[in-house]
């Protein structure tokens, strides 16, 4: 049985009771957070801008006037100027018309259109743009904006993932794991989820400490499961933070450490994960 996801479109991922299989709709697209740095993926910068209008112009591609101004900046908190990605995805920079779709998807600066975002997820995909595809392939997982194709999703998952792109290792591993567009196959979706941590998926602990966890393709080992859940903890990984505080409060695959599960515990509630806050506040 499907469990029901709480996670947004903006797959900002948050910790959430699993049942059996993942939900297909725990999925991952590039807005992730990187934990290391607490950036985001799709960020635009100032300095992004400024280099794509220096190209543009040197091609003759825009006119004087929409020369990228010394003051005009995009901000770190994703303060984001619309007009300038705008012009720059209408000339054609896959880079742009994928952060204008990111834009629709998420509305950020402009009114959430999903037909919008998967327009221009599709011309920045068409031209290649790993993160297009993988973006691209959640919306027809989701049936965001676009018709619902599990096997369109597959088709852009893997386009995705022969460029080396981690969350479509991911999103392809929660097919298998709930045998949409392919048959369902654990030990499939494990071998996904390897593949996505090797290439630097952060995520993918918890995946795979799930499986663990369920005896789902491996043999059931709370002990494993653990070790994932940790790794992904940390380095950041708020669900895995959530996970490794309530298994040190369980004595779930370690001695029971009421200290170590408010550290964990805090760490989550600290970043804005109410399922921590409160859990915390119970302790």
């Amino acid at each position: 049985m499907l469990r029901k996801s709480i996670c947004s479109v903006v797959c900002v991922l948050l910790p959430i009771t699993l049942i059996s299989a993942i939900d297909f709709n725990f999925r991952w697209d590039q807005e992730v957070t990187d934990p290391e740095n607490g950036k985001t993926h799709f960020e635009i910068t100032s300095q992004d801008l400024k280099k794509a209008y220096e190209d543009a112009d040197k091609k003759d591609t825009l006119p004087i006037k929409n020369k990228m101004p010394e003051s005009s900046v995009t901000s770190h908190d994703n303060e984001t100027d619309i007009t300038s990605i705008r012009q720059l995805a209408e000339k054609g920079n896959p880079n742009f018309q994928y952060s204008l779709g990111r834009c629709y998807a998420n509305g950020k600066g402009i009114e959430q259109d999903y037909v919008e975002a998967a327009k221009w997820y599709q011309l920045a995909a068409d031209q290649g743009l790993t993160k297009a595809l993988n973006n691209l392939g959640c919306l027809y997982l989701d049936g965001r904006g676009v018709e619902q194709d599990y096997s369109k999703a597959l088709q852009l998952f893997e386009k995705a993932v022969k460029q080396g792109d981690c969350y479509a290792m991911l999103n392809i591993g929660v097919l298998y794991e709930n045998g949409l567009s392919v048959r369902q196959d654990y030990k499939e979706a494990l071998n996904y989820y390897k593949q996505s941590e090797k290439a630097g998926g952060v995520p993918a602990y918890y995946c795979i400490a799930h499986l663990h966890e369920e005896g789902l393709g491996v043999k059931k080992s709370d002990k494993n499961a653990f070790s994932y859940y940790q790794k992904g903890a940390e380095k950041g990984y708020v669900p895995c933070q959530l996970k490794l505080g309530q298994l040190y409060r369980d004595g779930k695959g370690v001695k029971k450490n009421l200290e170590e599960a408010k550290k964990w515990l805090s760490l989550a509630a600290a970043k804005g994960d109410k399922t921590a806050q409160e859990e915390l506040t119970a302790l």
